[in-house]
């Protein structure tokens, strides 16, 4: 990977002075806009954005064009589908762009493509003092032993947090006053929001855990109770496998893996799902289920598919006298492509997207959580986007070798167990393995 330096950004005429503004900017030592500063030459930059990002365009195209007037950028948007493979030939064959968007999951599978920015550019208590805990996932400390520095990959740009949406009506029919807030009141609310008809097929269903076939989110839900229960999952200085790392009687993996089966099996009290129910999110916009946990981002969806639906959101549940609290995180970070030819223009933008003025935009205007501390501890923010802004806080997230895979060896692993085909410590053992051979061998 190479870094981002004053020296090299110098080459490009007015380049360094862009990036020395847009720091400056970031850090809000000085206000937007840069537009009527003299001596800057005119530039240009591009960035990649998939569809389900093209809200940026905007901010892109007008808000950093009034503030940087002497940059011109070339937006191109591409169907979600298609914007990793797409990304990835283009930058091969040098015909890709100097910005794109990258997902925390997709940080090792790219980070070779990255031009780093190097602590002498942004200092890393700068980075850690502006961004929210997840962003440490794109921060890679200096090794003092090794003698080697420390470098960002990638700015935070947006964060979208698991929450939980419920039913208005639903539970106040059933007498519940609130949705839950401890996994002991999740399985309660299961109890208490289930129906079925005299033959036993579900009428209503609590809740949605126990299959991965009709919940989309299965995967990160998994995630979820996994780091709420204190296992990184994968070691981010080593990138170990953590997995099997014991805490108590059983790992957390373990206690995940039993939680969310226990939703689907028919001998239980809480059973409140199986595999032939739609898909969860189509379930809750039609009133056939109470509570469904999804990403904020869903909320417009759910509008779409039931403009009527009388609903709210809340926090996802919490493990019950746990005094951290937690919930994954989708974050996204805008990286500056290794081969681009003018990166001081690139870094601008880059900062411009990270810094307060555009993450206040995304906030107002999308109801988008910010990636800065100093924005979510504002005050005057709405209801949903609160309950957002308090998840992004306290969002987590893991390094992630290869998500199709790694979705694959956490189906196996789960359903496994389910079907009493391995028992917990085997299919963890299992899984641990396959997803080691995931990173290169050292």
């Amino acid at each position: 990977m190479d870094d981002l330096n004053f020296t090299k950004l110098a080459i490009f005429g007015g380049a360094a002075f862009i990036v020395v503004v847009a720091l400056l900017m970031f850090m809000g030592v000085i206000p937007s806009p840069s537009s009527q500063i003299p001596g800057v030459i005119t530039s240009t930059t591009s960035i990649w954005l998939p569809k389900s990002a093209e809200f940026l365009e905007r901010i892109i195209t007008q808000d950093f064009k009034t503030a940087n007037d002497k940059i011109t950028t070339t937006v191109t948007t591409l169907p979600d589908a298609e914007y990793d493979s797409r990304l990835v030939n283009a930058l091969a064959s040098g015909t890709g762009p100097e910005l794109w968007l990258l997902p925390h999951d997709k940080i090792l599978t790219h980070r070779d493509k990255v031009a780093t920015i190097p602590f002498t550019t942004i200092p890393e208590r700068t980075y850690l003092d502006t961004f929210i805990d997840e962003g440490e996932l794109f921060l890679i400390p200096a090794d003092t032993i090794n003698k080697k520095d420390g470098y960002i990959i990638a700015l935070p740009v947006l964060e979208d947090p698991l929450v939980l949406f419920w039913n208005k009506d639903l539970l106040g029919s059933a007498g519940v006053a609130r949705p839950p807030q401890t996994w002991d009141e999740f399985v309660t609310a299961a109890k208490t929001l289930t129906t079925l008809d005299a033959n036993g097929n579900f009428t209503q269903s609590g809740v949605a855990l126990g299959e991965f076939g009709n919940i989309v989110n299965a995967k990160d839900i998994i995630s979820l109770l996994v780091l709420q229960a204190g296992n990184p999952i994968i070691e981010k200085t080593t990138l170990e496998v953590a997995l099997d790392k014991q805490s108590g009687a059983l790992t957390p993996t373990a206690s995940a893996i039993r939680f969310f089966n226990e939703f689907s099996n028919p001998r239980k009290d809480d059973y409140s799902w199986n595999h032939l129910r739609p898909e969860a999110q189509d379930a809750f916009a039609a009133q056939k289920l109470a509570l469904y946990i999804g990403y904020a981002s869903e909320y417009a969806d759910i509008i779409k598919k039931n403009p009527h639906l009388n609903f709210d959101v809340a926090e996802v549940p919490q493990i019950k006298g746990d005094t951290t609290t937690a919930t994954y995180g989708r974050l996204t970070g805008i990286a500056i492509s290794k081969s681009a030819a003018n990166s001081g223009p690139a870094m601008a933008l880059a900062t411009y997207l990270a810094g307060a003025e555009a993450q206040k935009k995304l906030a107002d205007s999308l109801e988008r959580p910010s990636v800065r501390r100093d924005l979510l501890s504002a005050a005057g923010q709405n209801a949903r986007l609160t309950v957002y802004s308090r998840a992004a806080v306290k969002a987590r997230g893991w390094l992630d070798p290869a998500p199709d895979a790694t979705y694959e060896i956490f189906r196996k692993m789960v359903e496994s167990v389910k079907t009493g085909a391995k028992n917990p410590i085997d299919a963890i053992s299992n899984a641990k393995n396959e997803l080691q051979n995931l990173f290169p061998k050292k």
